[in-house]
């Protein structure tokens, strides 16, 4: 099955439904995220379009938007939390938002 969408230049390009593992981390990390988009945070949708399970795909954005989330937790926070502290909350929140998500 092939369909459309953006391509890194922004360009729209054909691809097939069963997608390659990416060469590195950057780009992994830029379709997942991109993927993800696409589909409107659906999981369902975009792990259905990546052939992959949905579990599998929950994995690649907690890896992804890890970082995302601690810094998230200590710009609210500020200085109030130690850095092992904001890495536990951005966990629980990431957990959230992800279960959320379907």
């Amino acid at each position: 099955m092939q369909s459309q969408h953006l391509g890194p230049e922004g360009d729209v390009s054909s691809h097939p439904a069963q997608h390659p593992e990416p060469a590195n981390s950057n780009s992994e990390r830029a379709y997942v995220l991109d993927l993800v988009a696409r589909h409107r945070m659906d999981l369902r949708a975009a792990a259905r379009e990546a052939g992959m399970p949905v579990k599998e795909l929950r994995a690649l954005l907690r890896k992804h938007t890890w970082t995302y989330f601690v810094k998230r937790v200590r710009a609210f926070y500020g200085d109030q939390l130690d850095l092992a502290t904001a890495k536990h909350v951005a966990e629980h929140l990431q957990s959230l938002e992800l279960a959320s998500t379907g």
